[in-house]
């Protein structure tokens, strides 16, 4: 459930400056290696939550390039893959 409420929130835009989509990249991050290990999730399907993973902490990794409306698109693919 926490994870969809981050979802939504972010593809909503609630996470438009740096520091507000840093902290939701983290949250969703560990959200998502808890329900791995609860799950035992075959590899193909860890494999493309952990690319999305990986995409969303490229587009925080600099604070002066961050662009809102990229992070929200990657956020859209990683709710598919999540689905």
């Amino acid at each position: 459930m926490a994870i969809v409420i981050a979802q939504h929130r972010g593809i909503e835009g609630s996470f438009r400056d740096y520091i507000g989509a840093e902290q939701a990249v983290m949250a969703i991050e560990l959200i998502i290696i808890d329900r791995g290990k609860k799950e035992q999730l075959q590899s193909q399907l860890q494999s493309q939550r952990q690319r999305q993973i990986d995409e969303l902490y490229k587009q925080v990794e600099n604070d002066e390039v961050f662009q809102a409306a990229q992070f929200i698109q990657t956020l859209k693919k990683l709710k598919k893959v999540l689905n």
